[in-house]
């Protein structure tokens, strides 16, 4: 398992409040352009892991098993637009795939 540093941990934190996006929003634009580098293709989809536990569920703590689902995340890199835009859009994507969590 790969930890990372606590001035690491920080400097991503800055970069991604620097473009206004969450920590998440840029792990996942790294791993897009991971995926793109060794597949050699600049349209990727992975997997996001989520949380689907209903905030209006009465006495969580009580229940057993598994409260995640996996959504599929589509990420194209052009070549045209600029990281903070491309973040962004990234950004949106997740924030749009939280409708489909419970699927």
């Amino acid at each position: 398992m790969l930890h990372l540093s606590a001035a690491t941990t920080s400097a991503l934190r800055e970069r991604a409040a620097a473009s206004h996006v969450t920590l998440a929003t840029l792990l996942s634009g790294a791993w897009a352009m991971l995926l793109s580098h060794y597949s050699g293709q600049s349209d990727v989809t992975f997997g996001t892991t989520v949380n689907v536990r209903p905030d209006e569920l009465e006495r969580p703590d009580s229940m057993v098993g598994m409260f995640v689902n996996t959504l599929p995340m589509r990420v194209q890199l052009p070549e045209d637009q600029n990281l903070r835009e491309w973040l962004e859009d990234i950004q949106a994507s997740l924030t749009e795939s939280r409708a489909f969590e419970y699927c």
